[in-house]
C-alpha cells in the first residue's frame, strides 16, 4: 500500500480515496527487491512513529499543525537516510550530481541502480523543497496508510 500510495499521491491529488488492489499489485510487481525491502521497512516504521507523533490522527489540515508536519518529515527523512545506508548506498558524488541535473531522471536511476548511489542521502536541510514538500505530503496522511 506505500508503494501504492508513493506512486499516486501529489500536490493536485493528496490521498487516493479508494485502494485499486489488482493495480497495488501490479506496481508491487514492477519493483525491484530493494524497492521492496525499503517498502516494507517503511511500513514497520508506522508503529514507532504513530507512538511518538500520536496514536490519533490531529487536524493535519490546520495551519498550525504545519510544525508537527515539518518535523514528521524530517523524522522519515532520516529513517530513509539511515535504511538506505544500511542497504548499501552512498551519497552521490558532486559529479553524479551534475549528470543527474543535466541528463535527468533516467540517469539518477543508472547511477541508483549501477553505483548503488542515491542523491537524497543527505540532510534533511539540503533537500530541495519539492523533495521536502513530497515528503510532507506523504506524513501529512500517514495515519492513513
Amino acid at each position: 500500500r506505500i508503494n501504492y500510495i508513493y506512486n499516486h499521491i501529489s500536490p493536485e491529488q493528496p490521498f487516493p480515496q479508494a485502494l485499486d488492489d489488482i493495480e497495488a499489485e501490479r506496481l508491487w510487481k514492477e519493483l525491484s527487491t530493494v524497492h521492496r525491502w525499503s517498502n516494507l521497512y517503511n511500513a514497520h516504521s508506522i508503529p514507532a512513529k504513530l507512538r511518538s507523533f500520536g496514536a490519533t490522527e490531529p487536524d493535519l489540515q490546520k495551519k498550525e499543525s504545519a510544525p508537527l508536519i515539518e518535523l514528521m518529515a524530517r523524522v522519515e527523512h532520516n529513517r530513509w537516510n539511515i535504511e538506505k545506508l544500511i542497504m548499501g548506498y552512498r551519497p552521490t558524488t558532486p559529479e553524479e550530481d551534475e549528470a543527474i541535473q543535466r541528463l535527468g531522471k533516467q540517469q539518477k536511476r543508472k547511477i541508483e541502480r549501477e553505483s548503488f548511489a542515491h542523491t537524497y542521502i543527505k540532510p534533511y536541510e539540503a533537500l530541495d523543497e519539492s523533495t521536502k514538500a513530497y515528503d510532507r505530503l506523504i506524513m501529512k496522511y500517514l495515519w492513513r496508510l
